[in-house]
């Protein structure tokens, strides 16, 4: 996992953590990725990952591209 991000990191991608949400099973994080390459945002500008959490360790990321399956991912109800 660590690699993956270091190696993005190295192309030039930034991004922010735009808001957090912990449940039961994890951390959902909305993510605002800025590409250095144009052709690369139909990857994605913003969407989520999940961090699911077993034995107080990430044991798995997912992405979500909505608010709604994310925080299910992670057995919080959405809000609105």
């Amino acid at each position: 996992m660590l690699n993956t991000f270091a190696s993005l990191m190295a192309e030039g991608v930034e991004g922010d953590v735009t808001e957090m949400t912990v449940g039961s099973s994890g951390i959902a994080c909305r993510l605002h990725v800025r590409w250095p390459d144009p052709a690369d945002k139909g990857r994605g500008v913003d969407f989520f990952h999940v961090y699911m959490v077993r034995d107080g360790r990430v044991s798995e990321i997912r992405r979500y591209d909505d608010r709604a399956s994310a925080l299910a991912a992670v057995n919080t109800p959405p809000s609105d």
